[in-house]
């Protein structure tokens, strides 16, 4: 089995959220793979390396062009505790390239052991108000949390539009 095999299972594996497999990928420090839910897509990210905003912004530009209803739905794992820089003027580059590319908003959930990383959720939730985005962001040390709230804002957002996730 080739390793970009492996890496694409390993991106599958364990995850509640059921979805048809449309697109993989991998860039830099990053490998992920988008599934339709219902209307919607989940793009699930795995950190393989390093993130800055010069990895970010390449894959925004690629996944915010699949975004239906202009939200956009994202699980970054980052378990490994890869460096993750992100700050007000990242932020801002990112609302941008997602902006440009139809989404109105953003729903993410962040998977790590780095126990700062919190303040760095709490700011990205405020950004995203500020910004004139909808949405919500977590950071988690629990895979499963991070499902359960993916599921739980799927739901609402197909709910909000008269469907189902």
């Amino acid at each position: 089995m080739s390793e970009l095999t492996e890496n694409r299972q390993m991106l599958a594996a364990n995850h509640t959220i059921a979805g048809e497999l449309i697109e993989t990928g991998t860039m830099s420090c990053f490998e992920y793979a988008s599934y339709r839910v219902g209307g919607e897509v989940l793009h699930r990210i795995k950190a393989v390396g390093p993130i800055g905003i010069r990895e970010r912004l390449p894959l925004y530009q690629v996944i915010a062009g699949q975004s239906p209803s202009g939200a956009l739905f994202a699980i970054l794992d980052n378990h490994q505790r890869h460096e993750n820089s992100l700050s007000i003027e990242d932020m801002d580059a990112i609302v941008a390239v997602l902006k440009a590319g139809g989404v109105t908003a953003f729903y993410g959930a962040t998977v790590t052991r780095d126990p700062d990383y919190g303040k760095i959720g709490k700011l990205a939730n405020a950004h995203i108000v500020l910004s004139g985005l909808g949405g919500r962001v977590i950071v988690t040390g629990d895979p499963e949390e991070a499902e359960i709230f993916m599921q739980e804002m799927l739901s609402a957002h197909a709910a909000a539009r008269g469907e189902q996730a």
